[in-house]
């Protein structure tokens, strides 16, 4: 009888660790981690329990060492992170600096941070950036090794590093604290939509007001001379574009409302004279 508890035991776990690995593709530290001179990668930072404009870390691969015995990868990388201004007299955060970073251990499988008791680790694609191969934990259920739920995804993108990472936890309230692949350009291969902090920074040369903000129905923009084909965009808080305007010409524009729903916004216009940001609150 006890043969066949441990037969039933054994069966058990070969089915639950079959249900877990079904179409797993594990990639290593060197497989991940395989970046040349010249490669940038963007991701983004979202917090949403005090909602504000996204922040870009940006690092651009200069140089690639290796050790004598290859078990060890040395990058030279320049870093710039990059936060928008929040209001119009506020200032953007910049700051930029030069590192070199090691990565051991390469033919070892690359480690997912556990937070949930229950979670599927698999081979899947980054449907949103070239179809890149990814190394993704994902929780099967809101079990979690905390008192509170909590909702953990990691991605490994291949060649492209890692962890990215989307967490949301409930401890007085539901939040959200991201950072996502937002842009890549390996090997002369550019994939997804490229925030450069210090151009954006030096351009915010043009002058405007809007008024109300926050607006229930219609907000007018207001600069201080005419633009010429101009382009305004209106983004929402994931970065998405919900509004875009082309080619305008004037000094006074109005801003409806429309299908947008209640929010944070953020408002971005450039022409031959520069551009102008604000963030914009739908009540």
């Amino acid at each position: 009888m006890k043969i066949k508890f441990n037969r039933i035991i054994a069966f058990v776990f070969v089915l639950f660790f079959a249900h877990y690995s079904a179409a797993q593709t594990p990639l290593t530290n060197r497989q991940i981690y395989d970046f040349n001179p010249g490669d940038v990668v963007q991701g983004t930072h979202f917090y949403k329990l005090d909602p504000g404009p996204p922040s870009y870390e940006t690092f651009s691969y200069l140089k690639r060492t290796s050790s004598k015995n290859n078990d060890t990868l040395f990058y030279k990388i320049r870093r710039e992170y990059y936060t928008p201004p929040a209001c119009q007299d506020c200032k953007p955060l910049v700051w930029i600096d030069t590192i070199t970073q090691a990565y051991m251990e390469l033919d070892s499988i690359a480690k997912h941070y556990n937070e949930t008791f229950q979670y599927s680790i698999k081979d899947t694609f980054y449907n949103d950036f070239c179809n890149r191969r990814v190394w993704a934990k994902k929780p099967d259920k809101l079990d979690s090794v905390w008192f509170e739920p909590t909702k953990h995804y990691t991605y490994y993108v291949e060649g492209l590093g890692g962890p990215f990472y989307k967490k949301e936890f409930s401890q007085g309230g539901p939040t959200t604290l991201d950072f996502v692949l937002t842009y890549y350009k390996k090997d002369g291969i550019s994939c997804g939509n490229f925030v450069n902090g210090l151009h954006d920074f030096n351009s915010q040369n043009l002058k405007a007001t809007i008024f109300p903000n926050p607006f229930t129905e219609t907000a007018t923009i207001q600069f201080e001379k005419p633009l010429r084909n101009a382009s305004i965009v209106l983004y929402n808080f994931e970065g998405q574009k919900t509004n875009v305007i082309s080619n305008f010409q004037g000094s006074t524009i109005d801003i409806s409302r429309g299908n947008l729903k209640s929010g944070i916004y953020f408002l971005q216009v450039n022409d031959i004279n520069g551009s102008w940001s604000q963030k914009i609150i739908v009540k």
